[in-house]
């Protein structure tokens, strides 16, 4: 089974990563605070360009988040978390402290799992 994934942040490291998922088949939209990325991305790998975080989530088994500020991470766990589905994955590679950011969360649990170590590769691999 291949997962749905969506990514939010298209910035310096969000960009490249998007692409790799679309490399690898995984990728089944994306969004930014600033649209004009998303519309540019999208267009080009042929993927949902969201009007928001929770319509990409509903869309999506995991969503990767990587935005820029602790405020920006716990911004788009609040709009995405009613939006997702059980069994859904959110993994934040965002650059934060390890208050907001780091976590995995698992929807309709608890569970914000701050034990996970990324390799986070924004470059062609």
């Amino acid at each position: 089974m291949t997962l749905a994934v969506g990514f939010i942040g298209l910035g310096a490291m969000g960009r490249g990563m998007a692409r790799n998922l679309h490399r690898a088949g995984m990728l089944c939209g994306v969004w930014n605070r600033t649209p004009a990325p998303a519309a540019e991305l999208a267009a080009e790998l042929g993927c949902l360009a969201a009007a928001n975080p929770a319509v990409l989530a509903a869309q999506c088994d995991v969503v990767v988040t990587c935005v820029s500020a602790d405020g920006d991470v716990l911004d788009v766990v609040d709009a995405i978390a009613p939006a997702l589905r059980p069994g859904s994955i959110v993994a934040d590679f965002s650059s934060s402290t390890v208050a907001a950011g780091g976590y995995v969360y698992i929807p309709g649990t608890d569970i914000f799992s701050p034990e996970i170590d990324y390799c986070v590769h924004g470059e062609e691999l």
